[in-house]
């Protein structure tokens, strides 16, 4: 399902959600230029923003959780 209003890609890049001094990995399963659908193993306390660290281009990203669903959560790139 997709929530957001922009073009979007379909894909499974690795990627890793950063706060404090905390790292957490997760699947990348959507992206666009406005946001992202993040996999992750199991639903860890995640504050409602972090930076996202895609690891394919190493590319850091400010994010604000918009929605979350049991392993998935969305975010909006700030």
């Amino acid at each position: 399902m997709n929530k957001r209003n922009a073009d979007s890609n379909r894909i499974l890049n690795l990627a890793t959600i950063e706060f404090g001094d905390k790292a957490i990995g997760c699947s990348v399963r959507d992206l666009s230029t406005i946001g992202a659908i993040l996999e992750l193993k199991s639903r860890a306390a995640i504050p409602e923003r972090f930076t996202l660290l895609l690891w394919r281009n190493e590319m850091r990203k400010p994010c604000r959780m918009v929605w979350w669903d049991r392993r998935q959560i969305g975010v909006a790139f700030d």
